[in-house]
Formats: structure tokens, C-alpha cells, sequence
């Protein structure tokens, strides 16, 4: 929540600019880095041209007939009268996806954004490359109402948490919450068991 009411104050918001970029903050004994990722960045699903589904596969390890494979199926999946994909992992079910893959594609792919390309104040670094966008500035930029808001906690006794939440940013001007949950993921680890980790 704390992000969140920092979008919606001027003098907070270029603070939190929604670019990946962390902010370090200390409650008690738990160090927390935020960061915020606009959903405007990445490539949307149920719009995105199949080349460019399938030069992002590319960049994240699939090989050119794989990708080509899976481009296809998407468009076929697109265009045969299924309806729009609501859920992230329904790409992990065309055929030619492997787990691998799907977990490197996770981080540039959206529900939400609604445009044709990514825009390039919000991409990674990867989805510039691979789609050939320039360089942008986040700073200043509209992030759009979607946002990933991704959390890591470590407490001083080792233990670490991540929270990965995809909001949709609600007007203000009702009663109502400031956002609505779309997507939650959250992860536990206990670093006293595994150094590793």
C-alpha cells in the first residue's frame, strides 16, 4: 500500500518511478527494497504481433524454430475463436512452451496493457533488445493504472520473504480502495536452512 499512496502523491512519485528501479526502506529489523514495474512495458498477450512474440523468445533462450513454433500458436490460438487469454499461465499450455522458457517470458509479458508494443520508458533491458526499442526515461512518464509491485523482505535472523502483487490503480475519487489485486505470488525462504538460497 505504501507504493501505491506514493503514486497518488506528486511530491512521492518521482521517488517510485515504475521502471524496476528499488527503493530501500527499514522497518524494525527487516530491510524491504520495493520496486514497481509498469505493465505498459511489457508485451501484451492478446495483442502483440506474432514476430515480435517470437524475437522475445528468442532473447530469453528459445531458438528460432522453437520460437517461430510458439509464435505460431499463439496466433492460432489467437484466431480460432478462443476467447482472450486471462490468465498469464495459459501461455505455459502451447504446445511448444517449456517450463524454462515460460519462466524467463513471465517477466515481459502482460494481461493489461492493451497496446500493440511495449512502451520503451518501461521495458527491461531484455525486451528493448530483442524488439529493437529505444531507450527511454521513465522518469515523469505516465506508468499507465497496472503496476507489478514486487517486494523482498530479509529480517536481521536471516529469514527472506518475496511478494510479487500486479495491481490495477483504482480512482481515488470514490470510497473505495486506492487498488484492486490482479495477480499475487509470494515466496518464503528461511536462509538459516540454506545459505544458498
Amino acid at each position: 500500500e505504501l507504493a501505491v499512496q506514493a503514486l497518488a502523491d506528486p511530491v512521492q512519485r518521482k521517488k517510485w518511478v515504475a521502471d524496476g528501479r528499488e527503493i530501500a526502506l527499514t522497518f524494525d529489523d527487516t530491510q524491504l527494497y520495493v520496486s514497481l514495474h509498469s505493465e505498459n512495458g511489457k508485451l501484451y498477450l492478446n495483442n502483440a504481433q506474432a514476430e515480435d512474440f517470437s524475437r522475445l523468445a528468442m532473447a530469453c533462450g528459445a531458438s528460432q524454430a522453437q520460437a517461430s513454433q510458439i509464435a505460431s500458436e499463439l496466433e492460432v490460438r489467437r484466431n480460432n475463436g478462443q476467447p482472450p487469454f486471462r490468465l498469464l499461465e495459459e501461455v505455459r499450455q502451447l504446445p511448444s512452451m517449456t517450463q524454462a522458457l515460460y519462466s524467463r517470458l513471465l517477466p515481459e509479458i502482460t494481461l493489461w496493457s492493451g497496446f500493440d508494443r511495449p512502451d520503451p520508458a518501461f521495458a527491461s533491458p531484455l525486451m528493448r533488445m530483442a524488439l529493437n526499442l529505444p531507450t527511454g526515461n521513465a522518469v515523469g512518464v505516465d506508468p499507465g493504472e497496472v503496476l507489478v509491485i514486487e517486494i523482498r523482505a530479509r529480517r536481521a535472523e536471516g529469514s527472506m520473504a518475496r511478494l510479487q502483487v500486479t495491481v490495477l490503480l483504482n480512482s481515488m475519487e470514490g470510497r473505495g480502495k486506492a487498488y484492486t489485486v490482479l495477480r499475487w505470488e509470494g515466496v518464503r525462504r528461511d536462509c538459516r536452512l540454506s545459505k544458498s538460497l
